[in-house]
């Protein structure tokens, strides 16, 4: 983390739990954005949402220590509307939507669509709306790769999406320019079409 706060020269966003350890080191390097995500042991990537209701003490507490460090605080949660409410109800500046049910119940083709997909598309829709009604910026990602980012990219009220593995995979290859022109056009942008 250290090396990335002194390299990157965009917006860096520091994933962390919401413990007092990973809070003292957020506000010792300073990245432009905290995003706190529940972390379980021997987890190889986060499995779901941060449970805000269940958490909101110790969550509402790293919210305001990040807020008062002058970093942007961020809650990655499932797109419950109870999980969005409390976000805004702690001080949250924005949510990241757990995209991961949608990008599992995704098709390799998306005239293959079924219930269990619209479905979570529906979710996301509804949590985004009630976030932006709300004041939160809202973001989305998890598992969201070329083939299935289109319909996400298409919701409103979402203003960045967060995708890596699927861009890095496809960097290896061809480049990361390509690799992210790729993605870009595979969201429908009229100037990559």
């Amino acid at each position: 983390m250290r090396r990335l706060r002194e390299t990157v020269t965009t917006r860096l966003n520091m994933e962390m739990a919401a413990t007092t350890e990973m809070l003292k080191i957020a506000l010792e390097l300073k990245p432009d954005q905290s995003t706190l995500v529940p972390e379980k042991e021997r987890e190889i990537t986060t499995e779901g949402g941060l449970n805000i209701l269940e958490n909101q003490d110790a969550v509402a507490k790293a919210v305001k220590a990040l807020v008062k460090g002058g970093i942007q605080a961020s809650l990655f949660i499932d797109p419950d509307p109870e999980q969005v409410d409390a976000a805004a109800e702690i001080g949250s500046m924005m949510i990241e939507l757990n995209t991961r049910a949608y990008s599992e119940a995704s098709p390799k083709s998306p005239d293959m669509a079924g219930p269990i997909l619209k479905r979570e598309l529906t979710r996301l829709v509804q949590a985004a709306e009630r976030g932006e009604k709300k004041g939160l910026k809202i973001l989305a990602g998890h598992g969201l790769t070329y083939r299935n980012v289109r319909l996400i990219s298409e919701i409103p009220q979402i203003e960045e999406l967060n995708i890596g593995h699927n861009i890095i995979g496809r960097a290896s290859l061809v480049g990361m320019e390509r690799a992210v022109r790729e993605m870009i056009q595979a969201m429908g942008d009229p100037i990559y079409d």
